[in-house]
């Protein structure tokens, strides 16, 4: 395991420089902790760099990570020069530093880095290949995000789609919020969720369900028998989904609730009402 003591050294300020656009396209992605490293191992992957804390090395689950991490992979940091790095307040003495293109299939990428085979490809093959969906539109806060993620994932739910205005998926606030559901799910970042929603339907023979939640000309989730094989709509914390993309819902839902004392509730609240409650009708008719 290489060591790094001084703030001189050419690799810690290249880190330090990448710190502030880690998760975005084209930048490394960062896990920070053992339990989103843990992840990472558990797709029989290694980070680029596996970054620790010589003053936490000892400990039994930084230790087992040590020995699961290629040797020349590692480097050791002093705690003050870690602490410097690590995107929380209380570090945990592992971070990983894994490359995007690891993280995200090539069937993930934006339609507009997709050349016409590879299109094609997507369209026929695993890119629409799922029985239930979450496309989320401008969904602007970290934790909300990342809670979303975790929520879907908890459900059964494989795909999550991700319209422009989202805040930025592999950020490491989401990568926090989510706790490593992103690599229990399939996220495909698009710069149109109406585009996308239309190109859904044109390629799949017998479409999902699409839900929405909303205020207007919804029904009531309770009384609302809601289908298997689905794509949720969920859309910006203060406006919700965008009129267009909302037309396009074959099933509005309302979360009935006392509005004249909360008006309305937090968007990653409404998801997990609307995604336990699809998934006890659904066991309920399983049993």
């Amino acid at each position: 395991m290489k060591e790094i003591t001084s703030r001189a050294n050419p690799l810690w300020r290249d880190w330090m420089h990448q710190r502030s656009a880690a998760g975005r396209p084209g930048n490394l992605i960062w896990l920070d902790g053992p339990h989103l490293c843990q992840a990472w191992l558990a797709k029989h992957l290694q980070p680029l760099w596996a970054i620790f804390d010589e003053s936490k090395v000892a400990l039994p689950q930084i230790s087992t990570l040590i020995q699961q991490t290629d040797p020349t992979r590692q480097i050791s940091l002093t705690h003050a020069l870690f602490e410097q790095l690590s995107s929380v307040k209380a570090s945990q003495g592992i971070l990983f530093l894994v490359e995007h293109a690891a993280a995200t299939p090539q069937s993930n990428l934006p339609e507009t880095q997709l050349d016409e085979y590879s299109k094609n490809q997507a369209l026929s093959g695993s890119a629409f290949n799922f029985d239930r969906a979450v496309l989320l539109d401008s969904i602007q806060d970290p934790g909300n995000l990342g809670t979303i993620l975790r929520l879907s994932a908890a459900v059964g739910v494989t795909h999550v789609i991700l319209g422009s205005g989202c805040a930025a998926v592999w950020s490491p606030k989401v990568l926090r919020s989510a706790q490593g559901a992103h690599f229990a799910l399939t996220l495909k970042e698009v710069d149109n969720a109406v585009q996308w929603l239309k190109m859904y339907r044109q390629a799949t023979e017998q479409p999902a369900t699409v839900l929405a939640t909303a205020v207007v000309g919804a029904q009531s989730l309770w009384s609302t028998q809601l289908p298997k094989r689905s794509i949720w709509l969920f859309g910006h914390e203060g406006q919700g989904v965008n009129p267009e993309l909302l037309a396009m819902a074959d099933i509005k839902i309302k979360i009935e609730h006392d509005q004249s004392v909360v008006d309305s509730l937090n968007v990653a609240s409404a998801a997990a009402i609307c995604l336990f409650e699809q998934n006890r009708q659904s066991n309920r008719l399983n049993r």
